[in-house]
């Protein structure tokens, strides 16, 4: 028991034989069901409980003293430089909070009201970083500034201990980001203005980007489509300076699907990705009437591919790690035959032209060059 004694009036209801029943007064001695503020039980104690849960802390330079810590980090000692009452930290003055063993500190300058911080405070961590805000009932409620060490300063409401409402994040690049928080994550319509100037706009659902989105680059390329929970996902339609346009599904944030990929030059790709890379059969159509179909793997040409060319003429072989890469036959519009190796896109070893099935000419070939 605390040296002042207080008694609390409460109401109980009584009956007996022959009165009935009826409201009488009683005294409720401290620490009961009536007392005024006392320290929190056991089960909300600090001691023992995992970071960032909320929770009474005993400080360390008032035993028996305790203070509402709304964010616990393990082993940190927590000081106060006014006064304690019934075992509660009161008063105007300055919590200190150190833990890492003595590497990090944080100073709050403010109003405890039985334990809690109540009104405007500010506090300074070792790393530099400023914030200044209003509390209620020891959790941050109302309009915060806070400034970082690099320059960056997020600024907007808090509820109950979270951001809620518009929040502005200025960082120190010059990227600016506004949009609204729910329960102390980004959910909502967000712009962001990127130093690069790039600009991104869409929605957030706890925290991360989900629904419709358009982000558009400083060079003019322009990328539309949707995310799930941080991630690009479905049909997505990219648009290039250079008059490119790329259309096709994402999948956990990667290309993933059937492609068609319309170049600014007038060549049209198309085919299936997989996991952010081509994989499958493609088909490329170039600018200059050439036709080239195979398969790919991982992002590579790999196994037997065709080359046709717009006069006629027809290529074809095998494709190793993205190179030409073994025997290939090379017919001509005009009926001759070229037959031999490649080795990594080169012309190696022995080739032999024919025309109507006879051979009229060889030549050895060593890096791509005739002997």
């Amino acid at each position: 028991m605390t040296g002042l004694i207080r008694a609390v009036v409460a109401f109980v209801w009584l009956s007996a034989p022959g009165i009935g029943g009826l409201w009488c007064e009683t005294l409720a001695e401290p620490g009961g069901t009536g007392a005024g503020p006392r320290p929190a039980p056991e089960g909300t104690l600090c001691k023992g409980r995992p970071a960032g849960t909320s929770c009474w802390v005993e400080l360390a330079n008032l035993p028996g003293c305790y203070a509402w810590n709304s964010y616990f980090q393990p082993g940190e000692a927590v000081t106060w430089t006014a006064e304690c009452a019934e075992g509660l930290a009161r008063g105007t003055g300055t919590l200190t909070e150190v833990w890492d063993g003595g590497k990090k500190t944080k100073e709050k300058t403010g109003s405890l009201v039985d334990g809690k911080a109540q009104g405007r405070w500010i506090y300074r961590d070792q790393d530099g970083t400023v914030a200044e805000g209003s509390y209620e009932s020891g959790e941050r409620h109302g309009h915060w500034v806070e400034r970082l060490p690099d320059g960056t300063v997020q600024e907007g409401p808090y509820e109950a201990g979270k951001r809620q409402g518009p929040w502005v994040l200025r960082f120190a690049s010059g990227t600016v980001m506004e949009g609204p928080f729910l329960a102390g994550k980004q959910q909502g319509r967000w712009v962001m203005r990127f130093a690069t100037g790039n600009v991104s706009e869409g929605s957030y659902m706890a925290g991360k980007r989900h629904g419709h989105w358009v982000e558009r680059f400083a060079s003019g390329t322009v990328q539309e489509g949707t995310y799930e929970t941080g991630k690009r996902e479905g049909r997505w339609v990219l648009r290039f300076t250079s008059g490119t346009v790329m259309e096709g599904p994402f999948a956990a944030g990667k290309r993933h699907g059937r492609w068609v990929e319309r170049y600014g030059d007038g060549g049209v790709q198309e085919g299936p990705y997989e996991a952010g890379k081509r994989h499958g059969h493609w088909v490329e159509r170039y600018p200059d009437g050439n036709v080239l179909e195979g398969p790919y793997e991982a992002g590579k040409e790999q196994g037997h591919w065709v080359l046709r060319l717009p006069d006629g003429g027809v290529q074809e072989g095998p494709y190793e790690a993205g190179k030409r890469h073994g025997r290939w036959v090379e017919r001509e519009a005009n009926g001759y035959v070229m037959e031999g190796p490649y080795e990594e896109s080169l012309r190696q070893g022995w080739w032999v032209m024919r025309k109507m099935g006879r051979e009229v000419d060889r030549a050895y070939f060593v890096d791509g060059e005739g002997q």
